[in-house]
């Protein structure tokens, strides 16, 4: 438990200015210290307890014009967890049989035709940061939580610890990885963010997709990037729900996911007199039901030029903190285009069932 919480207080150290939004995801983890070689076995039957619930409306990918709905996963999309235990053992091969078409033909434009230049890739860089030495990284890997869309792609979160001694300080010791997959469920998109490195984050997973962070040509996949940047839209967003304030949210959001709601009759009036009910009856029970204030966990940017920010707020609701999650999708413009949930308060303003919310 010491460990982990150590490794909070040295990623903030290290970022300074921003190391009190990444360091909040690195302390969120930490507080789940699952012993790794169960973790597998165990997190399946604990992270389902802690993430279920309903009505997540979230999408990866597309254009404007339309919203999926979702629901929170209760375990890791197959093709997710299968590249990273193959990454794991550095197997191009396998690594390349779960990418999506679409990132296959970005590695292809720019020059990884196939599995064995990518497994050249990977032997390269492996032997740089290993100066040499014939040694491989360690990697485990924790599967945090997803999210899975109604036309099947996916999004999920894991946790990577390295030990790799011989590479020093070359390779971060912490990692979070992002993955993304398709209604066929194959890996479009993925990310690698470490706790020493905010331009490029896992050397290695980044040898292997010659695009890197910036360079892809594709527009609907690639290898994406992290950061601890705050964008307006996002931050205008979670003010206006910690302020009760549904016209603060409802300017961040698109034109095609205002049209997506109102469809469904919901309306920043609606959403408003959804919050106001809440505050009242809270009153009439003589419960204090108020925000403390959000925190940006992490952000994750793609080629295609989707976002996504995953924030956290701490909510009092009488003698009980809560903190509800939220993860938001931002199309080219940075607009909100959908939005996945477990505050019960912002649920019942976009008109869905409530959902129940415990401590992370």
């Amino acid at each position: 438990m010491l460990f982990f919480r150590a490794i909070g207080r040295i990623t903030i150290r290290f970022f300074a200015g921003i190391g009190r939004f990444i360091g909040g995801f690195f302390r969120a983890v930490a507080k789940h210290p699952v012993n790794f070689g169960l973790s597998f076995l165990l997190i399946g039957g604990f992270i389902g307890l802690w993430v279920k619930t309903d009505g997540f409306g979230f999408k990866i990918g597309g254009s404007d014009n339309s919203v999926l709905s979702a629901q929170a996963s209760q375990q890791s999309s197959g093709s997710s967890e299968d590249f990273l235990n193959a990454y794991g053992k550095l197997d191009a091969k396998a690594m390349w049989n779960n990418l999506s078409e679409s990132l296959k033909q970005d590695q292809i434009a720019n020059g990884t035709s196939t599995s064995e230049a990518m497994q050249k890739l990977l032997n390269t860089k492996v032997s740089e940061l290993a100066k040499g030495k014939s040694t491989k990284p360690n990697y485990k890997f924790l599967w945090i939580r997803g999210q899975t869309n109604s036309d099947g792609s996916a999004v999920d979160i894991f946790r990577g610890d390295i030990e790799w001694p011989a590479a020093g300080d070359a390779m971060p010791k912490l990692i979070a990885y992002i993955l993304t997959t398709d209604a066929e469920g194959k890996v479009k998109e993925v990310v690698g963010q470490s706790d020493t490195n905010a331009e490029t984050g896992d050397p290695v997973l980044a040898a292997a997709f010659p695009t890197g962070p910036k360079g892809g040509k594709g527009k609907e996949a690639g290898y994406g990037t992290t950061d601890a940047r705050r964008k307006a839209a996002t931050e205008e967003f979670m003010s206006g729900i910690t302020n009760f304030d549904a016209q603060r949210i409802w300017s961040t959001l698109s034109p095609s996911y205002q049209k997506e709601l109102n469809d469904k009759k919901v309306t920043v009036e609606s959403m408003q007199n959804s919050f106001d009910t809440f505050k009242k009856n809270a009153q009439n029970q003589q419960m204090k039901i108020s925000y403390a204030g959000f925190t940006l966990r992490l952000s994750a940017t793609y080629p295609n030029g989707n976002a996504v920010d995953n924030y956290w707020s701490s909510l009092q609701i009488s003698d009980q903190v809560q903190t509800p999650d939220y993860v938001l999708l931002l199309d080219s413009n940075y607009k909100v285009t959908a939005i996945g949930t477990s505050d019960p308060i912002l649920s019942s303003g976009l008109g869905r069932k409530q959902q129940s919310q415990t401590g992370q």
